[in-house]
């Protein structure tokens, strides 16, 4: 199976809460983005696990909603997020997993049960910063126009 982007949403939000070496290691974070063109608030939150090689291993979910506050679509984590940390030249964090978007909103609806690529990174330098990178997997050979944005 090939990747073609199709949709796509970029984000970069300050963080609302870094919790490092806690036993819930919860972080959220919120602010505006794209999905497929389209302006929305995108909400997000993992919970994470320790794992033996000091890594993490996370499950979360979120919303994308427009600016008057209707929901969109809801984020649901697949698989969990792996986490790798780099104490240079920042310390960061750095989530890689996959989401799958459900929505009943028109303009989403064709994106529905769509799984997305995600990343997550984190600046861990006391100016935390999400960068959010996400990418529709589907075959190569189908077409954009069929999504009708």
């Amino acid at each position: 199976m090939g990747q073609k982007q199709v949709a796509k949403f970029t984000l970069e939000v300050n963080s609302k809460r870094v919790l490092p070496g806690a036993e819930k290691n919860e972080v959220s974070a919120a602010g505006e983005g794209r999905v497929a063109g389209i302006p929305v608030f995108i909400v997000f939150t993992h919970t994470g696990q320790p794992l033996p090689d000091g890594s993490e291993i996370a499950t979360g979910d979120g919303f994308l909603r427009t600016k008057e506050g209707c929901d969109v679509a809801f984020l649901q984590g697949v698989g969990g997020f792996r986490c790798q940390q780099n104490d240079t030249p920042a310390p960061q964090q750095a989530w890689q997993g996959a989401v799958a978007l459900k929505s009943e909103t028109p303009k989403f609806r064709k994106l529905n049960g769509r799984v997305f690529w995600m990343e997550v990174h984190l600046d861990l330098d006391g100016n935390s910063v999400h960068r959010w990178f996400a990418l529709d997997l589907c075959d190569e050979d189908e077409e954009e126009a069929d999504f009708d944005f």
